[in-house]
């Protein structure tokens, strides 16, 4: 890597509007390959790059503006530029957009909106995504569809998602009463330290 950061170095300096160019030192910077990681500079130089429409480059701003690296913490800032990069579908950014909605973190909390990116990201295996759209569905009393994200969750090995669908099988509500797949998910939510589940099965 350190040799690709001196050719993108030796690129930006002579020439800053090579987004890609900035893009990819930015990448370096920021994981800290092929030289000490500087969250500021790649801060600024996802910023040239994402005024360039590189939709992973908005997407990079928008977790910088979210966990305050190389920049302020800024919520709005946040949302602004997964909205940015949501709308390219961009997975992670419909990820935390959805989030965002949900926990009204810099926007106007909004959970069928939430629901709306969620699923989005849902559809594309992203494991948190499944299990925070259901819970946004539970709290629509949407509870089939919610079944159905709590389930592929569970599947991909999240342990609240095991208990939350276990809890369905278990009483039979939305879906079909399996006394088995409840005791088999909470048994793997149990393996995952999931007290919950682990007090259902000590019952």
């Amino acid at each position: 890597y350190k040799e690709a950061v001196k050719m993108f170095e030796a690129v930006v300096e002579n020439d800053r509007s090579n987004y890609k160019a900035c893009f990819y030192l930015a990448e370096c910077l920021f994981e800290g390959k092929g030289v000490i990681k500087d969250f500021k500079r790649a801060f600024d130089l996802y910023f040239i790059a994402a005024q360039n429409k590189d939709i992973e480059a908005a997407y990079k701003l928008g977790l910088c503006y979210l966990d305050g690296l190389g920049t302020r913490q800024d919520y709005t800032q946040a949302v602004a530029w997964f909205t940015e990069a949501a709308k390219y579908s961009h997975t992670m950014s419909q990820y935390y957009l959805g989030l965002a909605y949900m926990e009204g973190k810099g926007i106007t909390k909004d959970i069928p909106r939430a629901i709306q990116w969620l699923v989005h990201a849902a559809k594309e295996g992203v494991v948190d995504a499944q299990k925070n759209a259901a819970i946004c569905l539970e709290m629509l009393k949407h509870y089939k569809e919610a079944a159905t994200l709590f389930l592929a969750a569970a599947q991909n090995g999240d342990a609240y998602s095991m208990e939350r669908i276990a809890d369905y099988y278990a009483k039979g509500e939305h879906v079909n009463k399996c006394d088995e797949l409840a005791n088999k998910f909470y048994e793997e939510a149990a393996n995952q330290n999931n007290y919950i589940a682990q007090n259902k099965l000590a019952y």
